[in-house]
């Protein structure tokens, strides 16, 4: 385990025992998800990505108190990585999933690589997603993420990170539903499109994630139309 992964863990073990200490009987579970869990975290990329299992949807009081959380987590250590976190209910954990909600790809991945660190563990009541409540799920978020690109949006504010992500979900998205093989880490699901779609036209824009990453390029507008015309030619081949 590298250094920042290290201190990676350290700020999400931080993370739990604030949060067990300040919700109460009001959480049930903090699971760690994402490259963290799943053993791909990369410096200067990757975010702490969590997953807080409440008894019921948080109020202003509960999402106060995990922000101040967060905030504690990260200053105990040095140039700490983000703290990222999902809520889920415990109704969430069994179908139905309705798409508005995004709940289907955090229990996905609770259920499949997630690492509890405070709390009880509640992945054996899990009733997996199906395909087509991932399905329903992709589909309502690219109409969210289109909306938020340009040209429909002029901000051209993302972070290399956004970038990142962005374009990993993309090919997620695009070979999940080609082949119905869905692929959490964000470097493999990027090396899987190359390796089955090189002749793609937007396969230039993927390569250079490969290329480049870790290391983080400048952010400028044609980037951002890069990745946001990756993400709408994806989704259209496997949306309409």
């Amino acid at each position: 385990m590298s250094h920042e992964e290290d201190m990676a863990w350290q700020v999400a073990r931080t993370f739990g025992r604030k949060l067990t200490s300040g919700l109460g009987e009001k959480l049930l579970s903090v699971v760690v998800i994402g490259s963290l869990a799943d053993r791909c975290f990369l410096p200067g990329v990757s975010e702490i990505d969590t997953a807080l299992i409440l008894r019921d949807d948080p109020d202003d009081e509960a999402e106060s108190t995990v922000e101040a959380a967060k905030k504690d987590a990260c200053e105990s250590v040095t140039a700490s990585p983000a703290v990222h976190c999902a809520y889920l209910t415990r109704d969430d954990l069994h179908p139905p999933y309705p798409p508005e909600r995004e709940t289907a790809p955090i229990v996905l991945r609770v259920h499949d690589h997630g690492i509890l660190i405070a709390g009880e563990e509640l992945r054996a009541e899990i009733e997996r997603p199906t395909p087509a409540d991932f399905t329903a799920y992709v589909r309502h978020v690219d109409l969210l993420v289109r909306a938020s690109l340009p040209p429909e949006q002029n901000d051209q504010n993302f972070t290399y990170r956004e970038l990142y992500g962005l374009a990993a979900t993309a090919c997620r998205h695009y070979i999940f539903l080609r082949e119905n093989l869905l692929i959490w880490r964000k470097t493999e699901v990027l090396l899987a499109f190359l390796m089955g779609y090189d002749d793609h036209p937007q396969a230039g824009v993927v390569r250079h994630f490969i290329e480049q990453s870790p290391a983080p390029r400048d952010v400028d507008a044609a980037f951002v139309r890069d990745v946001s015309t990756l993400w709408r030619e994806l989704h259209g081949e496997v949306t309409a």
